[in-house]
């Protein structure tokens, strides 16, 4: 793997993990993406290609409650 793909998968890491952790306050894309260093658009479809959900899924299911369905995703 190169270098700048460990990079980017990094810093969608940290975006995922700032999801998880603040879910009570919404976050919005300009923002996660800012912080990884992508436009909107590009932060979307770079999370997506990594998760396999949107941050918007993300954020939803965590506001959603429904916490099985999130450990059952996530292992």
């Amino acid at each position: 793997m190169k270098s700048a793909d460990v990079r980017s998968l990094r810093m969608l890491r940290r975006a995922k993990d700032r999801i998880d952790r603040e879910y009570a306050e919404p976050i919005g894309n300009p923002a996660l993406a800012a912080g990884a260093g992508y436009s909107r658009e590009h932060f979307i479809r770079a999370f997506r290609a990594a998760y396999g959900e949107t941050p918007d899924d993300r954020q939803e299911l965590l506001d959603s409650g429904n916490w099985y369905s999130f450990t059952q995703r996530t292992a």
